[in-house]
């Protein structure tokens, strides 16, 4: 079975991976200032924005499984030590935050694409029920990102 991947929808989902990472240590931010149950709401309100943010047989290439974990844990630990050993204390500039932001979304992103890339589907005996599949529209495609996208900025104004 080959696949092939918009390059357009790519580009869509890291920048979209790029904004879910800045909600979300933008909030992390607020956490580190908070304490006891407001220190709560503010570590669920972050990782539900990162969240927002990831039927054939399938079989998994094991090194890159891995190697997508990796990356993830590499990438998000430069991303953490950016965004908390970089920052000031009085105050945070979003130059700093950005930068953390961009390395976070794009580890979200390697991870993902990464996870992809191990998996191998072979064709099936059984025909595939495709009576519920679903095709998404361009109008589609700009809706979701951009209720996403309003979410993600309502979550970063909160």
């Amino acid at each position: 079975m080959t696949g092939s991947y918009d390059y357009r929808l790519v580009t869509l989902s890291v920048v979209m991976a790029v904004c879910a990472a800045y909600a979300a240590l933008d909030l992390a931010g607020r956490t580190s200032a908070s304490s006891g149950r407001t220190r709560l709401v503010w570590l669920a309100g972050g990782a539900a924005a990162m969240g927002l943010g990831i039927p054939a047989m399938c079989r998994y290439d094991s090194l890159l499984v891995v190697l997508s974990v990796v990356l993830a844990i590499v990438m998000s630990l430069v991303a953490l030590w950016l965004s908390f050993h970089l920052r000031e204390h009085a105050k945070t500039t979003w130059p700093k935050k950005c930068a953390s932001a961009v390395v976070m979304g794009t580890a979200v992103a390697a991870m993902h694409y990464t996870g992809m890339a191990a998996a191998r589907f072979t064709p099936s005996m059984v025909s595939p029920d495709l009576s519920h599949a679903v095709h998404v529209s361009p109008l589609g495609i700009a809706g979701i990102s951009s209720v996403t996208l309003l979410v993600l900025s309502l979550v970063s104004i909160s």
